[in-house]
């Protein structure tokens, strides 16, 4: 965002008939306005680095969060923001070899996920095909594939599978979502949404809903994150609430998962190293769970200090903002904004877990999370948070670039360098990307 207010700034007024409190008031315009320069200055310099490695990449799959179809994301995101057709071409040849390897049955995505399957190369094609740099007909080119990751993801909801978000039933929900005006598809959502409307746990504080990364007694937790629990799950319905689809059901679901967040909800205690509002795992309230007597909250609640894309309070921030706006509930945006004006706080290590600059649980996401809070809320204290991890992103990238830190890693958006690269680039800029708009920022 540019300082500059030209009308102040260049004023005629000569100093002797300026008060003091408005020759103060401008030297603050000067200052956030050379500050500002000085951090798009270093995350530009810093981008250029970072993408003279991600142009050696040699990816090792094909999936959309750490292979080809990150890496063609990647330069989409990059043609996006410098308008240079070069970077529109390397993102469709990385794209066409995707293609040919899957038609001949050689291709390196693993399974229907949106982090490495079938759902991934759907979005990145619904993409592509809506911003007019490829010419298809999904619903006549791709209908054999979304039967089957239709059919996939329905056998998961009803068969006890996951609904996780990055690895499950919703990250093809939300594939789904980009495409919602086509009849099949639409028809698709629903019945998903039914199917997903019966896992809901209904308690007298609210609903949440069984969820599983890899081990299916992990079902007994209920995870609180964006990228593998609640608050991915009610993110996706409000995506589908604002599509009209099963609008009426999904809204209480909605309201009653949030509910049961916000019960959760307790004052941080940083003097016995507890920084987080809300737990990262609550032990589920089973019979069994209760003749234990793992009724304590030490015992049934599980607190991390993270703070980032993945995981903590940012999630349950972000989920409040948007169904506010969505939902039409101004008294979720206040609260929003109380937590979030203490939140931006958490700075050290400590208090936010972050030691490193990727993207997924490092400095770079929350660049991007705090920027994205901003378009939310409008509070100057989320432009503050994302500058001051800009800053610190440079900091952490001076050694690991030097380092090797990320070796492998040149294709992988989450835990990589491409990743990290889009959001000093999106600061650069000040703009959203489809990157954004995957991670339901």
């Amino acid at each position: 965002m540019q300082l500059t207010g030209r009308s102040i700034l260049t004023t005629e007024y000569p100093d002797q008939v300026m008060g003091e409190k408005f020759r103060q008031v401008i030297c603050n315009f000067q200052f956030l306005e050379k500050a500002l320069n000085l951090s798009l200055k270093m995350s530009l310099t810093v981008f250029n680095r970072i993408h003279a490695l991600v142009d050696k990449a040699m990816p090792t799959g094909d999936g959309l969060f750490s292979g080809q179809l990150g890496l063609s994301l990647y330069y989409y995101c990059v043609y996006s923001l410098l308008d240079e057709t070069d970077y529109a071409e390397k993102s469709i040849e990385l794209l066409e070899e995707v293609m040919n390897r899957e038609e001949q049955s050689s291709g390196g995505l693993n399974g229907y996920s949106l982090a490495n399957g079938t759902a991934g190369l759907g979005y990145l094609l619904s993409l592509y095909a809506r911003e007019g740099i490829v010419e298809l007909n999904l619903e006549e080119d791709f209908a054999a594939a979304d039967e089957q990751l239709f059919q996939h993801t329905l056998q998961q909801l009803k068969e006890n599978g996951s609904p996780d978000f990055l690895h499950g039933a919703t990250g093809t929900m939300h594939y789904f979502v980009t495409r919602c005006s086509e009849p099949q598809i639409r028809n698709y959502l629903e019945q998903l949404a039914d199917a997903f409307s019966q896992l809901a746990i209904h308690t007298p504080k609210g609903c949440w809903f069984p969820s599983f990364i890899a081990d299916k007694n992990e079902q007994q937790f209920i995870n609180t994150s964006l990228s593998h629990g609640q608050s991915g799950f009610l993110l996706i319905l409000l995506e589908l609430i604002e599509k009209g689809i099963r609008e009426k059901e999904l809204r209480v679901l909605v309201e009653e998962g949030i509910l049961f967040l916000l019960q959760l909800k307790e004052a941080p205690d940083p003097a016995r190293g507890q920084y987080s509002y809300f737990p990262s795992l609550v032990l589920a309230a089973t019979e069994s769970a209760k003749e234990r007597g793992h009724s304590a909250k030490n015992e049934t609640r599980s607190y991390s200090n993270r703070l980032a894309w993945c995981y903590g309070d940012l999630n349950i921030v972000l989920l409040l903002y948007k169904a506010a706006a969505i939902l039409d509930k101004p008294l979720w945006k206040m609260m929003a904004d109380e937590m979030g004006k203490e939140i931006v706080k958490r700075e050290t290590e400590p208090s936010t877990l972050v030691t490193d600059s990727h993207f997924c649980h490092g400095s770079a996401g929350l660049i991007s999370y705090y920027t994205a809070l901003y378009r939310y809320s409008g509070l100057p204290v989320y432009q503050s948070a994302a500058k001051y991890w800009m800053e610190k992103t440079t900091i952490y990238l001076d050694k690991e670039i030097d380092q090797h830190y990320y070796g492998g890693k040149e294709a992988d958006l989450l835990e990589g360098l491409p990743g990290i690269a889009l959001a000093l680039l999106s600061f650069q800029y000040q703009k959203e990307t489809a990157w954004d708009r995957l991670l339901l920022l």
